[in-house]
Parts: C-alpha cells; structure tokens; sequence
C-alpha cells in the first residue's frame, strides 16, 4: 500500500460528497475517516493543518480515497474538479436550469430555446452608443448571474450535505448510541467495554480518537487518557492488579487501549529518544498503575486527606531494573 501524503481527497458515500482531510485522519484500512456532521467555528484552519487532529467526539464515515497531495491547495481543487463533475451527476433533476428566452417567427412557431449570447458576439459593433452600452450591461449582468449561480448551487450542496450527514449519523454511530463507551463508572461497564474493543475495527477507531489529544511527556498523557476514559469513583475500585482484591485493570483491552494510544500520539509528534525510552509497554504499565494507586488522592477525598494529613504521599514510578509487577503492588 503506497504511502499518503499530507492532504487526501475523500469520498464520502452516505451523502455523496467530496473532502479534504488530513491524511492521518484515514484510518488505517483507509476506508474510514471522522469527520463532524456540523462544520466548526475554524474548521477550515484545522482542515489545511497537516498535523492537527480529528475531535474525539466526530462520528467515523465510510469513505473512497480519490488521491493524496502535499500542498493543500492542490487537493482542494482536486476536491471541486470532482465534486462539480458529482453534482452535475447527481443533481441533474434538483439543479438550477437555466432558461434562454425563446424566439418566435414572423408565422408565431415556436423555434427553440435559443442562447441570447449567439445574437450578439463578443466582436460586434453597433452604430447606436445606447445599444452598445444595453449590449455590455446584458453580458455583464450575464456573467454575474452566472458566477451567482454557481455559489448557489455550492450552498445548496452544503446543505444538502449536512442534512443527509444529521440524516445518517444514526446509522453510522448505532454503535455508539446503543454502546456508549465512555467514560467506564463500574465493573459492569469495563466488561461490557472490554467485549466491543474485542473487534479490531472499532479498537483501532478508538486508538485513533483517543490519542488526538495528549500532553508534553508520558506520564501526563497517560494521565489524560485514563482521566477521559473512567470515572473517578470507578479509579478508586481498581487497580493494575488483582492483589489487594479490587477490580484489575491489567489485561484488559482498556489497558491496551491506553498504552497504544499514547504510543500512537507521540509517534505522531517530532519526539526526543528520552521520549521513546518512556513508551516501552512495562513503564506504561507502571504509570497506569501509579495513577490508579494514586486515585484515593484526587476528587474529594483527597480533599478530605489532604486537609486531615497534610500533603498526600505520592507514589513513584519504578525505575531501572525494578518490575513492573513490584511497582504497581498496593501499598
């Protein structure tokens, strides 16, 4: 499969319109894309960034790559080629149609529709300045409505657009109405969760929305991530392992979840080899452990502990040869 280069030009056939997006928007199997059904407010200045990220709340489209570009510009006009080619296409019954005044003969038959512009070329001259001036005013006005009519037909494709796209959102996201799967609040959800992560479909879709957003090291964006995804009275159930009897996070494709999508958000991102060192599984798995054990000190109660104890005691993150499973022991 040959590389995409920064801009691609997409298809999206659930309301038969063309993009331009980001290329590392595409997933991987490069026939899925998020995209909002609701442009906003700057979307024109994330869509010609190569390096920004789709929001984690976009629904995920099904989409025909047409070709990729460098330059943004260049698939833009790619994109208009193809979608005026489209629109005259599809919309031959909905466009607007433009109307020649018909001539009659001396006898009153009907000879057509007949093009205004072919009775007076662009070369001929008139003795009478009124007509003259009549004549340039006509195809001034012409080239306006024409110019006019062709911005109207792009409004009405945007609109059209965006009711097809809030008309079959609910297909496309039936998954994710009848399966929401953020942020987990209890056992019950991250076994539920854990079985719809088992088709690699949606666990790479969630990979991929997850890591839009991160943080400047490691251990922030674990951080993060853990903090979108569950809930704060759930944290204080679970921990990496099942030693100390609450819930265990370790194993579970959640757990994966995490670790890929920040490997994923760095590997995105001009990174330090400092960095790299930090995004091995074991020190990931470390960091989601300390963030667990160290649940009891956010939210309210530790609130409540830091008023009756002073600082609350942080937990380090094993270093050197230290296990993974020696760090996210209980303590």
């Amino acid at each position: 499969m040959s590389h995409l280069k920064k801009f691609s030009v997409v298809y999206f056939p659930s309301d038969k319109t063309i993009e331009v997006v980001p290329s590392k928007w595409i997933l991987e199997d490069r026939q899925k894309c998020p995209f909002p059904i609701n442009l906003p407010t700057g979307f024109r200045k994330i869509q010609k960034d190569s390096s920004s990220t789709p929001d984690p709340n976009w629904p995920i489209w099904e989409v025909e790559l047409k070709k990729s570009y460098d330059d943004f510009s260049a698939a833009d006009a790619k994109a208009k080629k193809l979608l005026s080619a489209l629109y005259v296409d599809s919309s031959e019954n909905d466009a607007v149609q433009n109307v020649n005044p018909t001539v009659e003969n001396n006898s009153g038959e009907d000879q057509g529709n007949v093009d205004v512009t072919n009775l007076f070329p662009p070369n001929i001259t008139f003795e009478d300045q009124r007509l003259t001036t009549l004549i340039n005013e006509f195809r001034g006005f012409q080239a306006v409505s024409s110019q006019n009519q062709l911005i109207l037909q792009e409004e009405i494709r945007e609109v059209k657009s965006m009711l097809l796209r809030s008309t079959n959102s609910g297909n496309t996201q039936s998954r994710t109405a009848k399966d929401t799967l953020w942020p987990l609040r209890n056992a019950e959800d991250l076994k539920r969760v854990d079985e719809i992560l088992k088709n690699p479909d949606i666990f790479n879709e969630q990979v991929l929305l997850l890591s839009g957003r991160g943080d400047t090291d490691a251990t922030k964006t674990v951080n993060f991530f853990l903090k979108s995804i569950i809930q704060h009275e759930f944290a204080l159930q679970l921990r990496f392992t099942s030693d100390s009897g609450k819930v265990p996070f370790k194993g579970t494709n959640c757990c994966k979840l995490v670790r890929e999508a920040v490997q994923k958000y760095f590997y995105l991102l001009p990174t330090t080899s400092n960095i790299q060192g930090e995004l091995t599984e074991s020190k990931l798995n470390s960091q989601i452990a300390k963030w667990l054990r160290d649940s009891i000190n956010r939210g309210e109660e530790g609130k409540e502990n830091r008023a009756k104890y002073g600082k609350a005691k942080v937990n380090t993150v094993a270093t050197g040869q230290e296990t993974t499973e020696q760090n996210v022991d209980d303590h």
